[in-house]
C-alpha cells in the first residue's frame, strides 16, 4: 500500500521546482553583458550562504529519513504480527479437532442415557464434560478464528451448562420427568451441531481447503 504524500514532501518537491524554475528564467531572459560590474569575491560570505543551503537540506532530510524508517519498522512489526497470527491460527486449527470430537461422541452418547434408570444413569464418569485444556489454552485468542472462534466459544458455554445436566443425570430420582429428559435432549443436540459446525472447517483446514 503506498504512503499517502506528506507536506514535507510537497514542500522538498516544490522547492526544488522552483529553485529549477528561477534557474530556467534566468538562462532564457539573461542579457550578457548587463549585468553590474563584478564586486571584489566575499569568500567568507559565499561560505556562510553554502552553510545555510546546507543546514536547510540536513533540517530537510534528517525528519524525511526519520520518517521512512519509522514506516519500514511498521511494516517490519505488522507482517511480525500478521505472520504470528497466522502461526497461531494453524496450531489452533490442529490443537481443536481432538477435544471437539470428543465432545461431539459425548453429546451422542450421552443422549442415549436421557430415559435410562437411575441405576444405569450414575455410572456416567463425573468428568464427561470437563473442559479440555487445549479450551483454556487458546480462549483468549479463539477472535482470530473468526465465526469458527465464536462457534467455540459456544461450545464451551455449552459444555459448562452440560456439566450441570450431567449431576442431575447422575443423581436425579426416577424419573427425570418429560421437561427435563426433553430440555436435557436439547441442550445435547445443540452441542453436537455446534460441534460438527466447527469441525467441518477444521477438516477444510487439515486439507487445505479454505476457500
Amino acid at each position: 500500500m503506498k504512503e499517502p504524500i506528506s507536506g514535507r514532501d510537497l514542500f522538498v518537491i516544490s522547492t526544488l521546482c522552483t529553485g529549477f524554475g528561477v534557474l530556467l528564467a534566468w538562462g532564457l531572459f539573461y542579457r550578457w553583458g548587463s549585468a553590474p560590474p563584478a564586486k571584489p569575491f566575499d569568500l567568507s560570505a559565499w561560505v556562510q550562504a553554502i552553510g545555510s543551503i546546507i543546514a536547510i537540506c540536513v533540517a530537510i532530510y534528517v525528519p524525511w529519513r526519520q520518517r521512512n524508517h519509522q514506516i519500514q519498522d511498521a511494516r517490519r512489526a505488522e507482517a511480525l504480527r500478521a505472520q504470528c497470527e497466522r502461526e497461531a491460527l494453524r496450531i489452533m486449527h490442529g490443537a481443536m479437532f481432538q477435544p471437539i470430537e470428543s465432545f461431539r461422541a459425548i453429546c451422542v452418547e450421552t443422549q442415549k442415557f436421557i430415559r435410562k434408570p437411575l441405576a444405569d444413569r450414575k455410572d456416567l464418569p463425573e468428568e464427561l464434560f470437563e473442559r479440555p485444556i487445549e479450551f483454556n489454552q487458546f480462549r483468549n485468542q479463539l477472535h482470530l478464528m473468526g465465526e469458527t472462534g465464536y462457534t467455540i466459544n459456544l461450545l464451551i458455554s455449552r459444555q459448562d451448562h452440560l456439566r450441570v445436566m450431567l449431576k442431575a443425570l447422575r443423581t436425579g430420582a426416577d424419573p427425570l420427568g418429560k421437561e427435563f429428559e426433553a430440555k436435557a435432549e436439547r441442550d445435547l443436540e445443540a452441542g453436537r451441531q455446534y460441534a460438527e459446525k466447527v469441525l467441518a472447517v477444521l477438516e477444510k483446514v487439515a486439507l487445505g481447503n479454505t476457500g
